[in-house]
């Protein structure tokens, strides 16, 4: 009979008679040799909770126990149940070493989908519009542990999500496509700060979103990844830096394109598990250094490294504070025509002595590019407009001088031929 079954499927039990299932010249011990078929059948959780021996130890790539069980929360009194009753009783051990569980696919409305009601969602629809991507990007960001909503609108506002993501790796690609990491790469001692906190941004994103893959939290490695990408990345770090991408000196410019580098070899990694197809086209880009595979799902997950110091971390979540005070200031300055863009502000910032030791630091070149404005001033003493920060307060006018052609900021030193010192300085080399 389980020659039949391998070969025919469990199908051949209704094909066959009962005689050709199993022929006369099988005798029973009390003598019959006609046989008839039963039409009862055993209960169907025992079917399906023997599937551990009849598959899992009948076939040499599987592996018993098994890693883990996935079903709905019903199965607790079903599948996951019936087998562990079956393994515990035959074999002395569980079948599996973990259990899933997760609840039901509904409507946006939170209603059960039917045919009959018109409100399922095919997903050869959903990949037509936005890929197969957005499928697993929906899955990834919905808690499973509840019943999962599903609607146009959610697919929708997952686009804009997946398209900041994939923005976000498209920026780190363009901006080292002159970069060969093999001899442009730049040492740690040598990065500017704040290529060294993007660094730290994204070991904190890897040790996130590594604890949520072991612990099966897809949606918290989802918000880690698009917080990443929206408030590290696209909001704060990658807008400071364009100035010396596009600007700056060989050696300033190849330190931002290092940290975007291994930023960009991580965070393709760990994007991998959950758009893989967008993954894989990240990675086909990126130049590779000995040893890195074609194919990113080949490669070692990035492992998080101890986390910067206390000093490091209070520090720039200071910087962080000062510059959300400078922004509102630079709004204000925006909506009263003061200004047009960032780059036409000169601010003057009011300190008290220990705020202006803390930013007389940084140098004023780089304390401008962390505010994406033209020109700095430090005064201790008070004035301009209070925030949060304490002994601290913003004023913003006009940047004094003309416009240089290149790198956008106003200086008063900008020559006739419409540069800066700094950018002639960097042309002519």
């Amino acid at each position: 009979m389980s020659g039949l079954f391998r070969k025919e499927g469990s199908d051949a039990w209704y094909k066959y008679d009962a005689n050709d299932i199993l022929p006369k010249t099988e005798v029973c011990e009390c003598g019959a040799s006609d046989w008839e078929k039963d039409p009862d059948i055993m209960d169907v959780w025992f079917d399906s909770g023997s599937t551990w021996s009849a598959v899992c130890r009948e076939r040499p790539e599987l592996r018993w126990p098994v890693d883990m069980y996935m079903e709905g929360a019903d199965q607790f009194r079903g599948w996951f149940q019936s087998s562990l009753l079956t393994s515990v009783a035959t074999q002395g051990v569980a079948p599996y070493r973990e259990v899933l569980c997760h609840g039901w696919v509904v409507d946006a409305q939170g209603k059960q989908m039917h045919k009959s009601a018109g409100n399922g969602m095919e997903p050869s629809e959903i990949i037509r519009d936005y890929g197969a991507d957005i499928i697993r990007l929906w899955v990834a960001s919905s808690d499973y542990t509840v019943d999962v909503r599903a609607g146009k609108e959610i697919f929708r506002q997952l686009s804009e999500a997946y398209r900041k993501m994939r923005n976000t790796a498209r920026f780190m690609l363009g901006n080292i496509n002159d970069f060969d990491p093999a001899k442009d790469m730049v040492d740690d001692d040598q990065l500017f700060e704040i290529d060294h906190w993007a660094l730290e941004a994204c070991n904190k994103l890897t040790a996130t979103m590594r604890d949520a893959y072991e612990h099966y939290d897809f949606s918290r490695a989802y918000h880690a990844l698009y917080n990443f990408c929206v408030i590290d990345m696209s909001n704060f770090y990658m807008d400071v830096i364009k100035d010396r991408l596009y600007c700056a000196d060989d050696h300033a410019r190849r330190c931002a394109q290092t940290a975007l580098y291994r930023i960009l070899v991580d965070f393709t990694k760990l994007l991998a598990p959950i758009l893989c197809f967008t993954s894989q086209e990240i990675w086909s880009y990126i130049p590779k250094l000995d040893g890195m595979k074609d194919y990113v799902v080949f490669e070692q997950m990035p492992e998080a490294k101890a986390a910067a110091d206390e000093a490091f971390e209070a520090k720039w979540d200071r910087i962080m504070a000062i510059r959300d005070d400078v922004k509102k200031v630079l709004e204000q300055a925006r909506a009263d025509k003061v200004i047009g863009s960032a780059l036409e502000a000169g601010l003057t910032l009011y300190c008290s002595k220990e705020v202006y030791d803390f930013l007389n630091a940084i140098p004023m070149d780089e304390l401008a590019d962390l505010f994406i404005v033209s020109h700095v001033d430090l005064v201790e003493g008070e004035g301009g407009v209070k925030g949060l920060v304490e002994g601290l307060g913003v004023s913003a006018a006009h940047a004094a001088g003309n416009k240089c052609l290149r790198c956008w900021k106003y200086e008063t030193t900008v020559g006739e031929d419409g540069l800066c010192p700094r950018c002639a300085k960097v042309l002519k080399q």
